[in-house]
């Protein structure tokens, strides 16, 4: 039998080379061993910081962070069913994610569902293009703890203060964080709508919306 420690590594390891198959077979070899998915998934949330902190630094670039939180999704799916079960976990927080009406560019979106993923988070991908109502719409439905949404485009970054007159329409804004991103959207127009967050990038996305979940717990 191969000692916990050693499995555990070889998770981690998984996640840092962008390996799906190799993270794959060390959570499911975990679990063969009888280790706790409590104890699997901090090792993929710590496995998925290290990562983050080398792209960070400039260890690692977008290629490394996207294959990461690749890795860190596909591990993750077998885990899922078993969340919240005896000896379990649960997910760090909801989160409804997706690229504003008119836009329908999907790659900066798909990276980060992959890293608030693998960071331990319950993400729903409503898509591109999508109404500022259905984000609202969404939200009720998982009862998310965050909204975040994309704007690639200048013409329709004015679509991300939609969404935040939606939530408070639907009643939901105060219950909800928003977080706001993309290639047109600057820190600035963010704090002018009356978002919560802005991240320039996955990485910012993530530490942010660990930063929400921390200071909803208080």
């Amino acid at each position: 039998m191969t000692d916990k420690k050693t499995i555990l590594k070889k998770i981690s390891e998984s996640l840092n080379a962008g390996e799906r198959e190799d993270a794959v077979e060390a959570v499911q070899k975990a679990l063969d061993q009888g280790l706790v998915v409590a104890e699997i998934l901090e090792t993929i949330r710590e496995g998925m910081d290290e990562v983050g902190e080398k792209y960070r630094r400039g260890e690692y670039f977008l290629p490394e962070l996207v294959l990461g939180g690749k890795a860190a999704e596909t591990a993750l799916a077998i885990l899922v069913p078993r969340m919240g079960s005896k000896g379990g976990a649960s997910f760090v927080g909801t989160v409804v994610l997706g690229t504003v009406e008119g836009d329908i560019h999907d790659l900066g979106k798909t990276i980060v569902y992959a890293m608030l993923s693998g960071a331990g988070f319950k993400v729903y991908d409503i898509g591109i293009d999508v109404p500022a109502a259905k984000f609202a719409e969404k939200a009720i439905e998982v009862k998310a703890d965050i909204v975040a949404a994309s704007a690639l485009l200048s013409t329709t970054v004015p679509r991300l203060k939609d969404i935040e007159d939606a939530l408070v329409k639907a009643g939901i804004r105060k219950k909800v964080k928003t977080m706001v991103g993309g290639a047109a959207v600057t820190e600035q127009y963010a704090k002018s709508i009356g978002a919560d967050g802005y991240g320039k990038d996955a990485y910012d996305a993530v530490v942010l919306a660990k930063k929400f979940m921390g200071s909803k717990k208080k």
